[in-house]
């Protein structure tokens, strides 16, 4: 469905995404992760045509971005940047409107979208009535006018209070499940890909860390509940032998995450041969959290609701 080849792009000279490569198989849903400017916004925009790469192609259904865009993106809805509405238009004046310009879509089917989307009870209100649920709702019906095959999201669930996330992740498993919609979506929320994702990429400083199907990475131990004496000595010296990463969790004080190449028993071999005593080690179930702090080499504190901010520069949409 969608092949990302050797793809490249900056911006005044700063590469925003390097020699990249992605691959999103039909009927799956898809995580794209990353600290804020590791290149997700940017690499949307280009399987969209929003942004020209410097190098490499973009493929979606068998057709080049930039040679056949209109074969390419016929069958694909998305939500990129911020969506833009005719606030002072009610909701079902915004769908009709775009509607319009798809030239194939009957009143029924925006009847259909908009229960679909659940927005049935505030469709005929002004959408600057919305709140930002509300237009992220709309954003999707939008998207889902035409019956795209594939969906690509730019940060669905930014800004949404806890129901709307879930009521969004909801919506996203029933277009997967019940349509086998081919769903793409990038989410500074790593719960979000935990729960929904088939697969994940992880970008860092606009190159792929990791590609690969979660249960994967939902193996092994990447964490570890340790009980050791004088244990600030014993952080310190398996930080030195790099088997962990700094962790700063008050409510799991003996939660330590193992560095890439490490695992329990090295942990325990190095403790024990430094001369601690170790009282408890035991493998916890790993985290996405926990595998990109392994991957990438530094915490997750940095996964944040802003886009790229290269992405403003040039090829974003309108509004």
């Amino acid at each position: 469905m969608i092949e990302v080849d050797a793809v490249s792009k900056a911006f005044a000279g700063r590469p925003a995404v390097q020699d990249l490569s992605l691959t999103v198989r039909r009927g799956e849903v898809y995580g794209l992760l990353g600290h804020n400017g590791a290149g997700k916004s940017t690499t949307l925009g280009m399987m969209l045509g929003q942004v020209f790469p410097d190098a490499g192609r973009v493929v979606l259904n068998g057709a080049d971005v930039l040679r056949r865009r209109r074969a390419a993106l016929s069958g694909v809805g998305a939500i990129f940047e911020s969506p833009c509405f005719y606030d002072y238009l009610t909701g079902r004046r915004n769908l009709r409107i775009f509607a319009h310009y798809s030239k194939r879509v009957a009143e029924s089917r925006l009847d259909e979208v908009v229960e679909q989307v659940g927005l049935a009870g505030r469709i005929d209100d002004p959408v600057g009535t919305y709140s930002h649920g509300m237009r992220q709702r709309l954003a999707l019906g939008q998207a889902l006018l035409h019956r795209p095959e594939m969906l690509i999201l730019d940060e669905p669930t930014d800004g949404l209070d806890p129901q709307g996330i879930a009521e969004f992740r909801g919506t996203i498993r029933r277009l997967n499940q019940d349509q086998g919609m081919t769903i793409l979506f990038s989410s500074h929320l790593l719960s979000e890909v935990e729960q929904v994702c088939d697969r994940v990429a992880v970008l860092h400083q606009g190159r792929r860390v990791f590609e690969g199907e979660w249960d994967a990475v939902n193996t092994g131990a990447a964490e570890l509940d340790l009980e050791v004496d004088r244990r600030d000595e014993a952080l310190v010296r398996l930080r030195e032998a790099g088997l962990i990463h700094e962790t700063h969790d008050p409510s799991r004080p003996n939660r330590v995450v193992l560095s890439k190449a490490a695992d329990p028993a090295a942990v325990n071999r190095c403790l024990v041969e430094s001369g601690f005593a170790v009282h408890r080690l035991d493998p916890v179930r790993p985290t996405l959290e926990a595998f990109y702090m392994r991957t990438v080499g530094v915490s997750s504190e940095g996964i944040g609701p802003q886009q790229d901010q290269r992405v403003a520069q040039e090829g974003g949409a309108p509004c």
